[in-house]
């Protein structure tokens, strides 16, 4: 009788235990719940407090940093939020994947903008860098997790041109012949001199050639068209400022 009392009793406290725990939700004082993330207790972070205190890569910087020495890279970086910018290889059904040259990153981001985004889109990105590698031949591999999209516009200032010749010493179509160095990094002034622009837009219409413009838009990878005659880069969805 004392042993089934005794079983009755142990049965009555495991169960006890297993309501209490892995709710994934912690009470507040006011009687509603706060989520948290899972296996940390820690309320996940919003994009604004990641922002505040992120560091900024520079991806060829840290693609030499990581060359050098990946141990006091991975003690630097790994652990802390960081902003990264580049282009949109794989989307995925609960990350995507960015590359930038031989920088590639896992980046785990809410549905509701993954849905929004499109392969070879260039964006920036903010999230805590996780599981750093180097290898000499393929690169750098992380992970961003708690991450977000932080932009997927861009602005980039230059002078209006619609070319229809074939002479090859430009490319077709409508572009913008760059005026300054621009912010993004994927793009070297040296190298780059047009940005193809969506001739769909209706603004492009009302411009002459040689127009000082400065747009705002979506970036695009264009290196499967980059012929003699073709941009490399080609910007969607534009806003004149």
């Amino acid at each position: 009788m004392k042993k089934l009392l005794l079983l009755v009793l142990s049965l009555t406290m495991v169960i006890s235990l297993c309501a209490c725990g892995g709710s994934g939700e912690t009470p507040n004082n006011n009687g509603t719940t706060t989520l948290v993330e899972e296996n940390t207790g820690t309320q996940k972070q919003t994009m604004d407090e990641l922002l505040s205190s992120a560091i900024r890569l520079d991806n060829d910087s840290f693609l030499k940093e990581c060359s050098s020495n990946i141990a006091k890279v991975s003690n630097d970086y790994e652990g802390k939020p960081c902003i990264v910018e580049g282009f949109i290889s794989e989307i995925q059904k609960d990350h995507i994947v960015l590359y930038y040259s031989y920088l590639h990153l896992n980046v785990y981001i809410p549905t509701e903008q993954i849905i929004e985004l499109q392969t070879e889109q260039y964006i920036e990105v903010v999230g805590t860098l996780e599981n750093l590698t180097y290898d000499m031949y393929s690169g750098a591999f992380a992970d961003l997790t708690t991450a977000y999209v932080s932009k997927d516009t861009f602005t980039i200032a230059g002078e209006y041109y619609y070319y229809n010749s074939t002479d090859g010493t430009h490319p077709q179509d409508a572009c913008l012949k760059l005026t300054e160095v621009s912010n993004i990094q994927c793009i070297d002034d040296s190298k780059v001199e047009y940005i193809g622009l969506d001739k769909k837009d209706e603004q492009l219409k009302t411009l002459e050639n040689g127009s000082v413009i400065t747009i705002e838009g979506k970036l695009l990878n264009n290196y499967w068209d980059n012929m003699p005659n073709k941009t490399a880069y080609i910007m969607i969805d534009i806003v004149i400022k």
